[in-house]
């Protein structure tokens, strides 16, 4: 893996913050609370959904042509958030995602870190974790449906994702020259859920 030297939010150039973990783990109510901690006319949320959701309306599945269709979009959200942040350098992107450690979710990290390729934007990503009852307990809870996106509902299918699936390892992940890393592991499971979001803005650097 390898490392930048990561500043301040408050000093550095632009940053984008990646909430990485299985469904249910509390990744989009995290990154709300986060959102809601830092200045409004700079902080930016982009739920994976936004991303997924159009493929998965316009080209149901995950077969090849719905993968090429959401490479496509998140080709023109990522270059239209490079520009941004090379305009504004004040502003922070929090993302979400579930990258396993496998190829195919590693070549779409790839697509996250090369928004930051050669710019003074730093890219913190970690891995969310929680403990088997609580999370089957978030996952379950009604709170994560109302919003109305296509979320997985079916808790045999978490089950067999989690068991079957390990989130990529940060410490093995090449991001290659030109971009300021950090990557770290995060378990949710005995922290409300402002707790977790205080508790991650502070790993990163934020001072406010």
């Amino acid at each position: 893996m390898t490392n930048g030297t990561v500043s301040p939010l408050a000093q550095s150039m632009g940053h984008i913050i990646l909430l990485n973990g299985f469904p249910g783990v509390g990744k989009h109510a995290i990154a709300r609370a986060m959102q809601d901690s830092l200045p409004k006319s700079t902080t930016r949320l982009i739920d994976n959904h936004i991303l997924i959701d159009p493929a998965e309306a316009i080209r149901p599945g995950r077969g090849p042509s719905h993968k090429a269709l959401r490479k496509a979009i998140c080709s023109v959200a990522f270059s239209a958030i490079k520009e941004d942040l090379n305009a504004n350098p004040d502003l922070v992107f929090i993302m979400s995602a579930c990258v396993g450690n496998n190829s195919d979710d590693i070549a779409v990290l790839h697509e996250y870190l090369d928004i930051t390729r050669g710019t003074s934007v730093s890219f913190h990503m970690l891995n969310l974790r929680c403990g088997v009852e609580e999370h089957r307990k978030r996952f379950e809870g009604v709170e994560r449906y109302q919003a109305g996106k296509k979320k997985l509902g079916d808790g045999k299918v978490l089950d067999a994702l989690v068991r079957e699936n390990e989130l990529v390892d940060l410490g093995e992940v090449n991001v290659g020259e030109g971009i300021l890393f950090q990557g770290k592991e995060f378990d949710t499971t005995d922290l409300p859920i402002e707790k977790s979001a205080a508790e991650i803005l502070g790993m990163v650097g934020w001072k406010g």
